[in-house]
């Protein structure tokens, strides 16, 4: 948004909130445009349509209120504690012998909640009757996983709210490179000394 713009808003939301009158109108344009500089006048403009619409109307909105509305309606859906839970029992079903495959297919915020592929295999192996107090553990650190995404979402371009977060690389393919790593070292490491003592005598 413009300063122009940013103007035009708190113009729209004095005319509304008739009781929100700041003493030094210039002082709150300043705050409010440089709070909402990074995003389009068009995005700004329909969650405060959003906000007028709802019942939290009583009071003129500030501009982190806002700036929530525009994540929620630009960023990717988030998913919902118990569906989360419901995927993450399906993959322990599967985590005595493949717990990096099923690990690699939940979503990026399931894998940050779980931690590693190894706490899919200890679940899969506990009694039933424990099932419940893993999936308490799991709520609460998906909760965490949750908030600190959307703190992030914030300060994060508008640009980039429509992105979803991937990891970089699968456990799997980790996993994957480790071992051929680890078969490579003795003897590969040793030929390539002979090559470069080669090299240096030529």
């Amino acid at each position: 948004m413009t300063r122009d713009e940013t103007q035009v808003l708190l113009a729209g939301i004095m005319a509304v909130y008739t009781n929100w009158h700041p003493e030094n109108k210039t002082e709150v344009v300043n705050a409010w445009h440089s709070v909402m500089e990074d995003y389009p006048k068009d995005a700004v403009g329909a969650a405060f349509k959003e906000y007028v619409r709802s019942d939290r109307a009583g009071f003129a909105p500030s501009p982190g209120q806002l700036i929530g509305l525009i994540i929620d309606r630009n960023a990717p859906r988030s998913i919902p504690d118990m569906e989360a839970w419901q995927m993450v029992y399906k993959a322990i079903c599967n985590s005595n012998y493949h717990a990096d495959e099923e690990f690699d297919k939940l979503p990026v915020e399931i894998q940050k909640a779980l931690g590693s592929p190894s706490s899919l295999r200890e679940m899969a192996m506990m009694e039933a009757d424990a099932m419940s107090v893993e999936q308490s553990h799991f709520l609460r650190s998906y909760h965490t996983i949750l908030e600190r995404k959307r703190q992030d979402q914030t300060i994060m371009p508008f640009e980039r709210l429509g992105e979803v977060e991937r990891p970089q690389i699968t456990h799997t393919e980790q996993q994957a490179i480790e071992e051929h790593t680890e078969r490579a070292t003795p003897e590969v490491i040793e030929r390539l000394m002979s090559m470069l003592k080669g090299e240096a005598n030529a």
